[in-house]
Formats: C-alpha cells, structure tokens, sequence
C-alpha cells in the first residue's frame, strides 16, 4: 500500500537526498533532514497542485451540494445561487450535465459555485485522494512537484528557479500521458536531470 512516505521518497530521489523509512518518524525540528522536512509540510500543496491541473480519472468524485446563504458580493454582481464547494475538492470539472453554467467566487475554504439553478445540483470534481488511490503515475507528478517546492526554497538564484520549474513541466506532462494510457517515453521521468539542475 503507497502512503504518503513513498511520494516524499520520489521527491528526496529527484533531489539526490537519502530516502526516508517514515515521515512521521521525521520532526519539524530535526536538523538532519532539511528537504524532509520541506516536504513533510508542503505535501498537501504539492497533491492540490497536480489534482488541480487536469482531471485525474481516479481522483473524479461526484458530490450533490445544497444551496449555501448568499455571501457577500461585490456591487454590480448579479446575485445567483450559491453552493460551497467541498473542502476536499481540488478542480469543478462539470456541474449538472454540464449545461449547467457556473462561476468560481472566493469565499471560506475553496470558495462557491455561483449559478442559476435553485439547486440541489450535482458537481463532478477532482479531489484529494490517499497515496494508494493515485496509482503510479500520479505519485510520480506529486513527487515530482514536491521536489520543486523542497529544490525552490533552497535555489539562490531565479535562473536555476525556473529550470526547475521547467523540469516539473516535463515531468508532469509525462506523468499525465501515462495516467491517459499514452504512449509516452521510454523513462517519462528522469531523476538525473533534477540532480544537473541543482548543481
């Protein structure tokens, strides 16, 4: 069973950092493991992040929500029906049976749907899942993005950012072709670039 160590593992093996038995064994206070500790923090991001950027088949959930009360609107919005949107859900991908139009408002959490419709309504939606409900291609993209959030704090210059920035581009597309059964490149992911990066 994956769990949240073995993505940490996939972002220390980028990096060129020695692998970990066990996150939770790791303290925020532990002067010996700087990129682990990183990591152990920013984990949650890295996942929001990759679920955010396309709909992952294994992370797409179905939810009925219920009108919330109206938040406060800017003047000159219209008002509309508001329906909180799950704390757990990344990305909206289709509400209703996808006629149903629908705009994103910032609010608590991760904000409303503001549409028409009286509701309820139905939402399909990517959200947060456990390691072992990623499958492999999935692991490797949140790995790979977690990596550059451990690499970014520790990178002195914009230049060497960017690059790094670049190289979880690549990786999180070879990632997202392999989930999608693509044929894609013989190693989709490949550690030593990130190792030549942080020279």
């Amino acid at each position: 069973m994956a769990t949240v160590t073995d993505i940490v593992n996939i972002a220390m093996d980028h990096l060129g950092e020695t692998s970990i038995g066990n996150i939770d064994d790791i303290g925020q206070s532990d002067p010996g493991f700087p990129a682990v500790r990183v990591a152990k923090r920013r984990y949650l991001d890295a996942v929001e992040h990759v679920l955010g950027q396309r709909p992952w088949p294994q992370a797409l959930e179905t939810r009925t929500l219920t009108r919330d009360a109206a938040p406060q609107v800017e003047p000159g919005q219209d008002l509309k029906n508001y329906f909180r949107v799950p704390n757990d859900m990344v990305k909206i991908v289709q509400v209703g049976d996808n006629s149903i139009e629908f705009e994103r408002r910032k609010g608590p959490g991760k904000g409303y749907i503001a549409v028409k419709s009286e509701g309820p309504i139905k939402v399909l939606g990517t959200v947060i899942i456990d390691p072992d409900q990623m499958g492999g291609a999935l692991r490797e993209a949140v790995g790979s993005r977690l990596a550059v959030m451990c690499a970014i704090k520790q990178a002195e210059s914009q230049t060497k950012r960017q690059k790094l920035e670049e190289i979880a581009l690549m990786d999180y597309r070879a990632a997202a072709t392999m989930a999608a059964g693509e044929r894609g490149p013989s190693r989709p992911l490949e550690r030593s670039r990130w190792r030549e990066s942080m020279l």
